[in-house]
């Protein structure tokens, strides 16, 4: 099962950040001008598939307004299915 980390990936980028310095959803939304429910539901391991070039997006928009360097395994994980059919 492939899992989106995005919660936990800005809980360790905003760490220590007073309120208004925050990186948001929402702010990486605008960056990377895609629709906000894209990363909502990609938070919430909603998503069902996400296009290449939409991820790339996303990625490009977080390092530009991140002060730490993101890379896709932040952001992605895969978790192998314990059940074998």
């Amino acid at each position: 099962m492939i899992t989106f980390k995005i919660e936990a990936l800005l809980e360790q980028l905003n760490e220590g950040k007073p309120e208004k310095e925050k990186i948001t959803k929402g702010a990486i939304a605008r960056e990377a001008k895609v629709r906000p429910n894209v990363l909502y539901e990609m938070s919430e391991n909603k998503t069902k598939r996400v296009e290449i070039e939409t991820l790339n997006k996303i990625m490009a928009a977080i390092n530009r307004i991140s002060d730490k360097k993101v890379d896709i395994c932040d952001v992605i994980e895969y978790i192998p299915d314990t059940d074998k059919e």
